[in-house]
């Protein structure tokens, strides 16, 4: 198995990206076990390798060289047609699209609003920085990943998170998990993303929160849930599947730290859209 190790030591399987990362996490692999070259698992004695530069890796170039082919006596002067192989394509593969593909769509006019957290971050890094922070990582390490790191920035990211969490609704919830991605067919039309955050409220229902880091004034709340109402749909939709159960939406703003009830939209009516 080849990767990259995880930044953050003790990362949990619910943070956990990729198979070598929930790998590091249940066999307990640290620093020390890189620089020694593996590790002797506690269970039957047998010693993981790790290797952590390439060219260690023993391998070798592999050349084939060609061979003539001899043509039989039997078959010398005669002459024949050669036709190539025919191929069936086979069926059309399903597309899938993102859901940012999706949100292709309208955008409403607005007055331009300064920016409250990571001024002068451009906004998609904006907006994959706070995700990656809420999703529980270290904020100096995201920020240094992303070539924004200054101690203002590690302080207003660490201010997102602590108001998100001392939220009315987060304070109450029985359970959440964060960035689980999908792949849903909804009204015949496949769609992949990730859901920001489920959470389990204390009745048992169950709501899907969407974060928004665009710099927008409370007043303009309903004109952003018609905007985001069709890939909120999805998300919601993607978590019933999921847990068998019917889930809500909420937008949460990061810059404001206000959560609003998302619209929905009928998938069968936007099919045709599609």
């Amino acid at each position: 198995m080849s990767g990259t190790a995880p930044e953050d030591a003790g990362l949990s399987f619910d943070l956990g990206r990729s198979r070598i990362e929930w790998l590091f996490t249940a066999l307990g692999v640290t620093g020390d076990a890189i620089a020694a070259g593996g590790l002797v698992l506690p269970s039957g004695g047998l010693r993981l390798s790790i290797v952590s530069d390439p060219l260690a890796i023993p391998a070798e170039t592999g050349r084939v060289s060609p061979s003539l082919l001899v043509v039989p006596e039997e078959c010398v002067g005669n002459v024949g047609t050669w036709s190539g192989p025919q191929y069936s394509p086979g069926p059309d593969r399903v597309k899938v699209v993102s859901v940012s593909e999706l949100e292709k769509g309208p955008v409403h006019a607005r007055d331009p609003v300064v920016s409250k957290y990571l001024p002068g971050v451009e906004g998609t890094k904006k907006g994959t920085i706070i995700h990656e922070v809420l999703r529980g990582r270290d904020a100096s390490t995201v920020l240094k990943e992303y070539g924004e790191y200054s101690e203002e920035h590690v302080r207003q990211c660490e201010e997102i998170v602590a108001r998100f969490w001392s939220s009315d609704l987060m304070k109450t919830v029985k359970r959440s998990y964060c960035e689980l991605p999908f792949v849903v067919t909804v009204s015949g039309v496949r769609v992949t993303g990730s859901i920001d955050r489920l959470c389990e409220l204390p009745d048992g229902s169950w709501v899907v929160i969407d974060y928004k880091s665009d710099p927008v004034s409370s007043a303009e709340y309903s004109l952003k849930a018609e905007e985001y109402a069709l890939s909120l749909s999805v998300y919601c939709e993607a978590a019933r599947q999921l847990i068998g159960a019917g889930v809500a939406g909420w937008l949460y703003f990061t810059e404001t730290g206000e959560f609003f009830k998302g619209l929905t939209i009928n998938w069968c009516k936007k099919r045709k859209a599609y």
